[in-house]
């Protein structure tokens, strides 16, 4: 009982927040009060967690809770020194808070609440409560010939265009490592078929591209074997890192003047060269150039946006938490290619390549990946063959109980 209730004060919290977040990411907050609303709950909440964290007393694990601590602790500083973002401080409280507690009902919630409050903030577009703005992307003549060249793009309700595409990739991804090889042919085709109307309506190219190479994944990831999967763990984690290291490889290496370079430029809607000018203006140093590097709210760079995830970590946060936060992703992508769960892995795998393109390492939206730190040993971390008896024991003693009471 005392689990359950813990449980519960937990997932009332989580649920919270992330409404919270996601109405904060929503033109929301261009309504009068409402985004002082959406900041005082949101710590409010926060206060809240760290009080269930406390009187949890009890941890274990100690070298990644230390690990952890050292997190906290330069996210800290770097807000004090740096103006640094708040971002990662809750994912290291939420982290703690949810030890022990199951890593399934956090991830069901976590689908449920994403999907329903952005199709909440999309219905109150269509009502007017909030704006539905409308755009042209053009993306050139030589890249553009398969997309039109150009496209209209809407944001219905939320501030940047392509924030419902964005979260329509974590939620498949979240689904694949839920219910991994129990996905039917018919769901897939059902999230092909909205893959294309998303792409129709926001027009984010990369995020359609990236779900269709996923959905081919995972067809093949039916095909591999298992222990193929333990034997290359290694190699899978250190997805986030080489792709770190090409980041700035690509990005350093750009150069106007060079064919190549410009049409790659263009292709990517020019990340090249806006990343090549901010690493050149902030540099790479221990404390990073605060929250503010490397987007379009600088005072001091304007009209600069580094979309690629890894140098925007860097930019923003510095070495030292830049290399935790990848080191916790490469952890967690060991993990899960050690037990033998595939699904899992190729969804780490599509979120450091993603990554590449839009920053999302520290979103609230894969909060979900990161209660696995502290939870590795989760009947829902295990391997196929192992989580899926689980569940079936589990299904077994509660139809054993429900027919086993008295009255």
């Amino acid at each position: 009982m005392r689990k359950l209730k813990t449980e519960g004060i937990f997932l009332i919290l989580y649920v919270l927040y992330i409404i919270n977040q996601i109405l904060s990411e929503s033109q929301f907050i261009n309504i009068d009060v409402m985004d002082q609303l959406l900041t005082l709950s949101r710590y409010a909440i926060l206060g809240l967690l760290i009080m269930f964290i406390i009187s949890k007393n009890k941890m274990h694990g100690k070298r990644k809770i230390v690990l952890i601590l050292v997190l906290a602790f330069f996210l800290i500083i770097n807000l004090i020194f740096k103006n640094g973002g708040l971002s990662y401080l809750p994912i290291v409280l939420f982290v703690l808070a949810t030890q022990d507690l199951s890593v399934q009902k956090i991830w069901t919630i976590t689908i449920w609440t994403l999907s329903l409050m952005t199709i909440f903030v999309m219905l109150c577009a269509k009502l007017g409560i909030v704006k539905d703005m409308i755009n042209l992307r053009y993306i050139g003549d030589n890249t553009g010939a398969f997309f039109s060249g150009s496209y209209v793009r809407h944001n219905m309700g939320f501030l940047v265009h392509n924030q419902i595409a964005l979260t329509f990739l974590i939620i498949y991804l979240l689904i694949i490592a839920y219910k991994r090889d129990k996905i039917r042919w018919y769901e897939n085709l059902l999230f092909m078929v909205l893959n294309f109307i998303v792409f129709n309506y926001f027009g984010s190219r990369i995020v359609f591209i990236i779900t269709v190479l996923t959905c081919v994944a995972f067809y093949a990831i039916k095909f591999l074997k298992k222990s193929t999967l333990r034997n290359l763990a290694n190699i899978w984690m250190l997805s986030y890192p080489l792709l770190a290291i090409a980041s700035f490889g690509v990005a350093l290496t750009y150069n106007s003047s060079n064919q190549i370079s410009l049409m790659l430029n263009l292709f990517f809607n020019n990340r090249l060269r806006f990343a090549k000018e901010a690493i050149d203006f902030y540099g790479i140093n221990i404390l990073g150039a605060g929250k503010f590097a490397g987007t379009y709210n600088s005072t001091v760079l304007a009209e600069n946006n580094v979309d690629n995830g890894y140098i925007a970590l860097f930019l923003q946060n510095g070495i030292v938490i830049a290399c935790i936060v990848i080191g916790f992703w490469m952890y967690l992508t060991y993990v899960a290619a050690k037990k033998g769960n595939a699904y899992l892995t190729l969804a780490l795998v599509v979120l450091a390549v993603e990554n590449l393109l839009n920053s999302y390492l520290g979103s609230y939206k894969v909060l979900p990946f990161f209660c696995i730190l502290l939870n590795q040993q989760d009947p829902f971390v295990e391997g196929e063959i192992m989580y899926h008896v689980h569940r079936k024991k589990l299904k077994h003693k509660r139809v054993k109980l429900t027919f086993g009471k008295t009255h």
